[in-house]
């Protein structure tokens, strides 16, 4: 499944190189080579990258260490190879399909693989879910040791691949209230019902979108401190 991506923020394009911008954190660098010297590149590239990480296997380059930013290139790279291989596919079967319907006259329509759209839109996801699964982790802690609250929070992931365009999973705050969220690109939506979710119970439905983890770590702070105050009046 294609991600589809309405703008790319490009910080530069310049001679087969062109620098977008990931989220407000990383920025991502892709550079076109000759397919001769890929291998060599890429060999190159891997050794550098292994003898910067042994002499600072310790530091951070922002949130996230450099061994994960390692896997991130390289599930891009790996994503890149999908596209364009799925793309070659389907124009072979177009041009076999029209010289079979047609002997082979006519023009053959090809689009574009779109994989720099891909590849923005997989590692920004990639990025911000980390994030979203660094801020849950928190506010389950925040909930047992700052609010002592007996109240257990929940999460449950749906099973995607890591090269789903998407991710999704439920939340949960004892019986106070429940949510779904899903990742999709550099923001993610939250559908919240209160309550248990039912009608009996009084649950109430909104749909909210939020373009940063902080944001969401502000939004399920206020909701548990609400449902809370809630449940302590209704007593």
């Amino acid at each position: 499944e294609d991600i589809n991506s309405s703008s790319l923020c490009v910080v530069h394009c310049h001679e087969g190189e062109v620098k977008v911008q990931l989220d407000s954190e990383y920025a991502l660098t892709i550079k076109l080579v000759e397919a001769g010297t890929a291998a060599a590149a890429a060999a190159t590239t891997s050794t550098t990258e292994d003898e910067d990480q042994a002499d600072n296997s310790s530091s951070y380059s922002g949130s996230q260490s450099p061994e994960r930013l390692g896997v991130l290139c390289r599930a891009l790279l790996l994503r890149a190879q999908f596209v364009y291989h799925e793309h070659c596919m389907k124009t072979r079967a177009g041009a076999m399909s029209l010289r079979n319907t047609n002997g082979g006259s006519g023009p053959l329509a090809v689009q574009s693989p779109r994989i720099l759209q891909n590849c923005v839109g997989l590692g920004s996801k990639m990025l911000l879910e980390r994030k979203v699964r660094s801020t849950v982790k928190h506010i389950s802690n925040w909930i047992k040791n700052d609010l002592k609250s007996g109240d257990t929070l929940q999460v449950e992931w749906v099973p995607y691949t890591l090269f789903d365009s998407h991710s999704q999973f439920a939340l949960s705050v004892g019986d106070k209230f429940c949510i779904d969220v899903t990742i999709d690109g550099d923001g993610l939506s939250v559908i919240s019902l209160g309550g248990d979710g039912s009608e009996e119970g009084g649950g109430d439905f909104r749909s909210v979108k939020f373009g940063s983890a902080m944001e969401f770590e502000l939004f399920l702070k206020f909701e548990v401190k609400r449902r809370m105050l809630e449940a302590s009046l209704n007593r």
